[in-house]
């Protein structure tokens, strides 16, 4: 295992396993976190893990924190860290700060002027004659430099790594060098090795020699230090000549501190747990346990491809008959169960490439699954005799990952596909009705020159294997030993698996786990660790959530595993802040109907235009365990921006937004296509002249099939204005024909009403009101700015209402490929709307049902999902 591979992350929080003889002498040394009096503790809500900082609490799944011994988790925000002194000077600062881009708890430093002073902070430390600093280091503008400086003395740098010109650089003797170039708002890990003037081998360095790694890379090096000094220091500064711009650093880790390991602050991601996940295989070796049938050009496990790490890669490069390249797997004789693995295509323009997963019993095939090629890609599946076309799957992308369920019952002698967690395919009729022994995957007999990849290959009988664990990535288990052991294995939930090498937990949402480590020694002593238990329940995940559990948005993504994959989304409103760290990820694209381009991103000068920013991510914020998240957080998330720099707009930008967003407009260019959910937290108070356009282009949002939703409007207390009477629903809601009309209540279950002590506006209704949703105390995204710095706000009234019941639809779509690809036009439309008329919650305190103050009720996203998975 590779030094800067050898950590145990359970997604940013910190466990080793700690081993005891049953006598209590310890058997595994602690080699990076926990001394004695700060083990894990057993507690009534499972397991509480402790982080080296003393009071710090890492749940599970809580990404974005990277450990380092100063990682700056239990610094307060605004502060200069513990253990650093800051010799800034000027208008400059440096300060904790609570996120950047994804990583949390960072250390932030500005300089504001230019010629008035630098920021300067600084780490003192012992002398070292060798070791490895590593660090993540970012910066606001390429074009402007900041240093971190590896100092022998107060006054001489040994090396040092700065951002400048474009580039990252490193120092010797005879300067500046450039390494890398960089971006702007981007992380870079840096790792530097050195070995000073009569220090011991280290890294295979020569005396006064460094080398450095980015991103987790080869090294580059080695280089001379310039001096003969120890390192003593970690000194951060600008130069003082700079204006306006920011430099981040997160994640500090010496080698010489006990309590941490290189490569701790190094993310863990592409392992996916399973039942052969291939993490223990040596790349470029045949996968353990698995046959050579037939290879032609090879089969061997390769490091990563596409995000996945420890992939199996088959390279066909005989296009003969009866030349595939296939691999097989004995299951034993297996009358029922669940398969799930992923597969991934290089080459789909040709038939003949195909990528093949084969079921097989004593005398042929009882299930096949391919990936065809050709114009356009397609799955084919075998069904009985024949091979027919999966009707209403997605069409395969090439190198893109897909993953596959499959589930077989030899008493009904069928089976169902599911591709990407939609809902299943089928039935099909078996090949042959036999007990399913063997595994195959393979290419197709006649291609060649392509590649096929699979991952993470579960099987439902495999007890430390749980149905959906391959869809997420896995924890790290990693222990170290003061005796060599033999037969080592791990006990998860009381079954046994041996550990050969690199073996990843799993991590089903809200699932708890035990896990205990066991060998032998030499004597063949029987050792055995503590019962350690972990879950994946998040503690604080839904604490600012409480219209997604009312909703019971949850239930729909850990019950049915829909979150909203494979539907495009529009939210027109007053543009959405494109790099914030919750909705970069899902954000597609868009176009800004005020100015004219397709940067749909308001200016920076007013909290109002975060309007857009809070309603995109009720709908589609990752879930990432920090921050917001949203109904629908693997959607694809678009943006029509309709305000001008003042919040206001126009009839003409709605109009042709409308028509943008299902790709019928004449001038301006929708390279998206056509959007399956458009949501729209606006109104109008009064239909004028404009409004026969507008319903002209609800109409034909209608005839394509797109969904609307919009919020039922909100009427402001002790406004005497006629259009403050609560009792209608705005436009364009009220056009009931074409538009879903939402209204907001509270945690009680109220509509928002001036009657209610805590609402200082009212939510509207009337006749077309068809559903309410939460809209008050809503916590989502909004604008990260220099002058709005708020990543994160509460919203309120129908504007937050109107995106929430626009992610059920988007939720209802991903999980019925029936009604996303089979019906069209207005049938689509209706059908989405009979899913949320199916049984949406009711509080008997409101009245009859349904009436006009709650529509139909409450959205209930669960219902909706359960009638749209039955629904043809």
């Amino acid at each position: 295992m590779n030094k800067k591979d050898k950590f145990l992350v359970f997604a940013a929080s910190i466990l080793f396993i700690s081993v005891f003889i049953s006598g209590g002498m310890p058997l595994f040394s602690n080699t990076f976190i926990f001394s004695a009096e700060s083990n894990p503790r057993l507690s009534a809500s499972g397991l509480t893990i402790n982080s080296p900082v003393e009071g710090k609490i890492y749940t599970p799944q809580m990404e974005g924190y990277y450990p380092g011994t100063y990682g700056f988790e239990n610094d307060e925000d605004g502060n200069i860290p513990s253990g650093w002194v800051s010799y800034s000077t000027g208008s400059c600062y440096t300060k904790v700060f609570s996120e950047f881009q994804g990583h949390k708890k960072v250390l932030r430093c500005y300089d504001k002027y230019y010629g008035t002073g630098k920021w300067d902070l600084r780490n003192s430390f012992e002398d070292q004659s060798y070791g490895t600093i590593e660090f993540w280091m970012a910066t606001s503008s390429t074009s402007k430099r900041h240093t971190v400086y590896i100092d022998g003395d107060i006054s001489s740098s040994m090396t040092a790594i700065r951002m400048d010109d474009g580039y990252l650089q490193y120092y010797t003797s005879t300067g500046y060098h450039n390494l890398s170039s960089i971006t702007a708002n981007t992380w870079y890990h840096i790792s530097i090795d050195f070995r000073c003037n009569g220090a011991p081998a280290y890294e295979g360095l020569d005396e006064k020699k460094f080398q450095i790694s980015v991103n987790g890379g080869d090294e580059s090096g080695p280089y001379t230090l310039d001096g003969n000094d120890d390192v003593c220091q970690v000194r951060l500064a600008s130069t003082g000549l700079e204006e306006d711009f920011y430099g981040y650093y997160d994640a500090f880790g010496f080698s010489w501190d006990p309590s941490y390991e290189i490569g701790d602050n190094l993310p863990m991601e592409g392992y996916y747990p399973a039942t052969y996940g291939f993490e223990s295989d040596e790349d470029d070796s045949f996968p353990d346990e698995w046959t050579d049938d037939k290879i032609n050009g090879y089969a061997k496990i390769i490091s990563e491809k596409g995000e996945h790490k420890k992939v199996l890669d088959l390279y066909d490069n005989v296009a003969a008959s009866g030349k595939p390249t296939k691999v097989y797997n004995n299951l034993g004789q297996r009358d029922s169960g669940t398969i799930e693995l992923w597969i991934r295509q290089s080459g789909l323009g040709d038939t003949d490439k195909r990528g093949q997963i084969t079921g097989a019993g004593d005398s042929g095939n009882v299930f096949h699954i391919r990936m065809v090629g050709g114009s356009p890609a397609k799955w084919v599946v075998l069904n009985g005799e024949s091979y027919v076309d999966i009707s209403g799957a997605p069409t395969p992308v090439v190198d893109m990952w897909y993953h596959i369920r499959i589930d077989f019952d030899l008493g009904e002698e069928e089976y169902y596909i599911s591709i990407d967690g939609h809902s299943p395919y089928g039935p099909y009729n078996f090949g042959v009705n036999e007990q399913l022994e063997r595994l195959y995957l393979h290419t197709y007999s006649y291609g060649a020159y392509y590649h096929v990849y699979f991952d993470a290959i579960g099987y439902s009988w495999d007890p430390t294997y749980f149905e959906g664990n391959n869809r997420e990535e896995g924890f790290l288990l990693d222990y170290t030993s003061d005796i060599e052991l033999s037969d080592v294995k791990y006990e998860l939930n009381g079954h046994e698996k041996a550990i050969d090498g690199d073996t990843y937990l799993p991590t089903y949402p809200f699932t708890e786990y035990t896990v205990k480590v066991t060998g032998y020694g030499p004597d063949s002593t029987y050792y055995e660790s503590e019962l350690i238990t972990y879950s994946t329940a998040p503690i604080e995940h839904f604490d600012n959530h409480w219209g997604l559990t009312e909703i019971r948005a949850d239930d729909v993504w850990y019950g049915f595993g829909v979150k909203g994959a494979g539907v495009k989304v529009l939210v027109i409103d007053s543009g959405i802040a494109l790099n914030h760290p919750d909705l970069k990820a899902n954000y597609k694209g868009g176009y800004d109907f005020f100015n004219g381009d397709t940067i749909p991103e308001p200016p920076y000068n007013d909290a109002s235009l975060a309007h857009g920013t809070k309603c995109s991510g009720i709908i589609a914020a990752v879930d990432n365990n920090f921050g917001g998240i949203g109904v629908a957080p693997e959607v694809e998330l678009y943006m029509a921006r309709i305000s001008n720099d003042d919040g206001g707009t126009c009839w003409e930008y709605i109009h042709e937004a409308i028509l943008w967003g299902i790709d019928q407009h004449t001038s301006i260019d929708n390279p998206y296509g056509p959007m399956d959910v458009i949501s729209m937290s606006f109104v109008y108070w009064t239909e004028g002249t404009y409004a026969s356009d507008i319903i002209d282009a609800c109409e034909a949002a209608r005839d394509a099939g797109t969904i609307l939703v919009a919020c039922s409007g909100n009427a402001i207390y002790n406004d005497p204005s006629p259009y403050n009477d609560p009792s209608w629903v705005r436009f364009p809601a009220s056009l009931n024909d074409y538009v879903i009309a939402v209204g907001a209540i509270n945690e009680d279950l109220e509509r928002g009403s001036y009657e209610n002590n805590n609402y200082k506006w009212a939510s509207c209704y009337g006749t077309e009101l068809d559903l309410v949703a939460p809209g008050k105390k809503i916590y989502t995204t909004a604008k990260i700015t220099e002058i709005y710095e708020e990543e994160y706000a509460y919203f309120k009234m129908t504007s937050a209402a109107c995106p929430f019941v626009a992610g059920v639809c988007a939720l209802i779509l991903s999980a019925s490929s029936y009604i996303r690809e089979t019906l069209t036009g207005a049938a689509r439309v209706n059908a989405v709307r009979n899913c949320l008329y199916y049984d949406p919650i009711w509080n008997s305190a409101w009245g009859s049902d349904p009436n006009n103050e709650y529509g139909h009720g409450l959205v209930d996203a669960y219902t909706a999902v359960e009638y749209a998975l039955a629904y043809s």
